[in-house]
């Protein structure tokens, strides 16, 4: 059982190393008020630096005793001075039942502050929580970000959402991402939705010399490839999901004759772009490209573009698709998303009514 200070309060460690939990901070008795201030104010320190967590059950504890860290030029914990012990359950007024399995933890506190301590504890992991990007693969927004993340280097461990089944409704996601849309990224304790600006984010975090390029920092051609962000969210998009999600969660059984003209509408402005620059917004790649690009891929599936009214939007898709990491991601997600929504025409067929669908649905 590990030892507790006279301060009455407990040094414990984990898997993400140290800390030090305060079950009753007003029991501090006045001669170890400096030293409780000291060590808060280390602890304080690491909290700037390296962030508080939370963990609430089988918590590893060690039975540090309060002045053993001060003997320690550092003022912090080493892994030697720290026997690995487990805290029994605790009971009211601060009395720990010894005749319980070690396995047990404290019922009573809400959570607890790890400290992951500084460079100078050899022991604690180096490493950060793993990032995590929620997706669906057919999916042009999700597709976008792997393959920004593609380019960059960037390794995510990869959830796949069940989006018939709207797991990215599941109260655990809405916790995770309020609006409840795909993609969704964490990045250790940061978490952030919204495709462009997940992208961005990714960009100026870690794209490094690649952030020039693919988000240029001249205020006129950022401003070009913001306009083709900004018109793929707001046209070009919403035409997919006006599509999409009735197709998916209603009955609709083929495009409507209104459907096929806001494309085609929507394809004529990409033709525009292109006929002042090689590329949507610049005359290299960008994220707008990107963008834009996984939705194409996907709206070809559903209106075949025509080669003599946009010469231009075709050459731009070949020359993506020509792009490895584009071509892997962007090329066969808008296939696949074609593909599911031919085959849920088909089983719409035997269905008599179609449903309004608030196209807000889920993805961005």
């Amino acid at each position: 059982m590990p030892r507790r200070c006279k301060m009455k309060c407990y040094f414990g460690c984990n898997d993400s190393g140290p800390f030090h939990a305060f079950p009753n901070p007003e029991s501090v008795i006045v001669e170890h008020i400096e030293r409780f201030n000291d060590w808060k104010a280390v602890l304080d320190l690491d909290i700037q630096k390296i962030g508080d967590r939370k963990i609430y059950n089988n918590v590893r504890l060690c039975g540090n005793h309060f002045e053993d860290c001060f003997k320690l030029p550092s003022g912090r914990l080493t892994q030697n001075s720290r026997p690995t012990l487990f805290c029994n359950k605790q009971y009211p007024n601060n009395k720990i039942d010894e005749s319980l399995d070690t396995s047990e933890t404290r019922d009573n506190v809400d959570s607890w502050d790890i400290k992951n301590g500084n460079d100078k504890v050899e022991h604690v992991p180096k490493e950060l929580p793993p990032r995590i990007l929620y997706k669906i693969d057919a999916g042009p927004p999700s597709c976008a970000v792997k393959i920004i993340a593609d380019i960059i280097g960037l390794e995510f461990a990869e959830k796949e959402c069940d989006f018939f089944k709207l797991e990215h409704k599941s109260p655990d996601f809405l916790e995770l991402n309020p609006l409840g849309t795909l993609p969704t990224i964490t990045d250790g304790k940061f978490v952030l939705s919204d495709s462009n600006a997940i992208m961005k984010y990714l960009l100026s975090k870690y794209g490094k010399e690649l952030e020039e390029s693919l988000y240029p920092s001249d205020i006129e051609s950022r401003a070009l490839v913001d306009q083709a962000l900004f018109f793929n969210a707001g046209v070009f998009f919403i035409r997919l999901k006006a599509i999409a999600l009735p197709t998916v969660f209603g009955s609709l059984q083929e495009p409507t004759a209104k459907h096929l003209e806001d494309i085609e509408s929507a394809y004529g402005v990409i033709e525009a772009y292109l006929r002042k620059h090689h590329y949507i917004a610049t005359d290299h790649l960008t994220i707008a490209d990107i963008a834009v690009g996984c939705t194409a891929f996907a709206l070809r599936g559903v209106l075949e573009i025509d080669e003599n009214k946009f010469p231009g939007m075709i050459r731009w898709l070949q020359i993506l698709s020509e792009v490895p990491k584009i071509k892997k991601h962007g090329v066969s997600g808008g296939d696949l998303l074609a593909d599911i929504l031919r085959k849920q025409w088909k089983k719409n067929k035997n269905v008599e009514k179609i449903y309004d669908i608030d196209i807000s649905y889920g993805i961005s």
